[in-house]
């Protein structure tokens, strides 16, 4: 059976989502936590700016023999931002 532990994960704790208030206008960094052996080829923040798709190309920011930490900075263009990660890898998305 798999584990949670065995798929990428994002949850909105300030872990994952820059802390502090942030203002319309300006960008957030989030972050995308990948267990090492995971075999993504890209990874990818989905997400709607004024009505149209948004697709931002995330960076590695750090990886050990365990893990692979992924970081974006969306832009605030509303008061609420709703977005997807698309994690790419052999076997699809």
């Amino acid at each position: 059976m798999p584990h949670l532990l065995d798929r990428p994960h994002h949850d909105g704790s300030s872990l994952y989502v820059a802390a502090g208030e942030q203002r319309l206008g300006e960008r957030v960094r989030i972050r995308l936590w990948v267990p090492a052996g995971y075999g993504e080829t890209r990874v990818w923040v989905r997400a709607l700016r004024d009505g149209s798709p948004l697709r931002l190309l995330a960076r590695l920011e750090s990886e050990d023999a365990h893990q692979r930490w992924y970081v974006a900075d969306l832009p605030l263009d509303n008061p609420v931002m709703r977005y997807r990660w698309m994690v790419v890898h052999p076997g699809g998305y």
